[in-house]
């Protein structure tokens, strides 16, 4: 999958990148089609210091290093077609999500920081250690009708957020936190570490996906499956 290159690619080489992708990988075949989200009763999320939220069965050590950006258009594009097969992979123990958010795009959205506000409202989720919620709730913010598309002139208030978040299984403490906007300060410090911790990854834009430090080949559609058997 072409990455989103920070701070943004030109139109013409997006549209190069799109058609690559498609290309590359099948066109908009679904994998694992059908799964939905995460949906283990074991499944849990926790936030580290560092505003990273890992998702995962607990005990698993296999550990994945995602970096998106909620605006991010090849992320929908990623999301929306491994999003299920990565949600199977982790209901079953075979790895663990670490996902590192980012907003380099948030002047391409309505409100100026659409990226960070859906960053700290991923943040209120993960505080309450919801797995399930958190899961469903990451997937909607990708969702082909929900993602903002960049330049659109629209996006979402942090009521709103607080909605699509309800509608994920979130609880009063997190719709709140959402609403008020309580985690968008720390939420910006996590996006700049993310920011630092791609560079030093070697990684130039998003999404980009790494286990032990290494690149995967996000163009080779049996990524997933790859990843299960490293």
């Amino acid at each position: 999958m072409p990455p989103w290159i920070i701070p943004t690619a030109v139109i013409a080489v997006a549209l190069v990148g799109a058609i690559f992708y498609f290309m590359t990988t099948g066109g908009t075949t679904v994998r694992s089609e059908g799964y939905g989200t995460g949906k283990n009763p074991a499944l849990t999320v926790s936030l580290g210091t560092d505003g990273v939220a890992t998702l995962g069965l607990p005990g698993v050590t296999k550990i994945v290093d995602v970096y998106e950006d909620p605006l991010c258009p090849f992320c929908g594009e990623m999301e929306r077609k491994f999003g299920q097969e990565v949600a199977k992979s982790i209901d079953e123990g075979k790895f663990a999500v670490r996902y590192h958010l980012m907003n380099f795009l948030n002047a391409g959205s309505a409100s100026g920081d659409y990226s960070t506000r859906a960053i700290a409202a991923t943040q209120c989720i993960a505080a309450t250690e919801n797995g399930i919620a958190y899961a469903a709730f990451h997937a909607k913010l990708y969702s082909p009708d929900i993602q903002p598309k960049e330049n659109s002139g629209k996006d979402y208030t942090n009521a709103q957020l607080a909605a699509l978040a309800q509608a994920a299984g979130a609880n009063d403490q997190a719709i709140n936190c959402i609403k008020t906007g309580a985690d968008v300060k720390m939420a910006e410090a996590a996006a700049a570490a993310s920011k630092a911790s791609l560079a030093a990854a070697g990684g130039k834009g998003t999404p980009s996906v790494f286990l032990n430090g290494s690149a995967l080949d996000l163009q080779d559609a049996q990524w997933v499956v790859k990843l299960e058997q490293a």
